[in-house]
This record gives structure tokens, sequence and C-alpha cells, in this order.
């Protein structure tokens, strides 16, 4: 038994609802911010006179299992 209590079927749905719409909005903040990085240092590196699509990458660590 839970310490809240049962929420009925529309209940349920509801707040199933308004999780889907909390998670739709931080994943397009979150997209929106990352294009805004990029964008950023691409300026930043063309101020420095770097071009990044020369920049040799580094393949990330691949965590021990």
């Amino acid at each position: 038994s839970s310490s809240t209590p049962s929420l009925s079927p529309r209940g349920r749905n509801q707040r199933y609802q308004d999780e889907v719409h909390r998670l739709i909005y931080y994943a397009r903040r979150n997209a929106l911010a990352s294009y805004s990085h990029q964008k950023t240092c691409r300026k930043r590196f063309a101020e420095l006179g770097i071009d990044p699509d020369k920049i040799k990458s580094v393949p990330p660590k691949v965590p021990p299992c």
C-alpha cells in the first residue's frame, strides 16, 4: 500500500499527459540550448580563425564494463 491515495483512471491519465508534456517541453528546451551552444562555439572559432570542420576529433572514451 502506498502513502498516496489511488488515482481514478481519469486522474492517472491526466498525470500521464502532464508528464508527457513536461518531457516534450524539456526535450525541446534542451535541443534549442544545444543548437545555440553550437552556434556560439562556431562563431567564437570563426573569430579566432579556426575552422571547426578541420579540427581533428577525438573518439569518446568507452567506459569500462
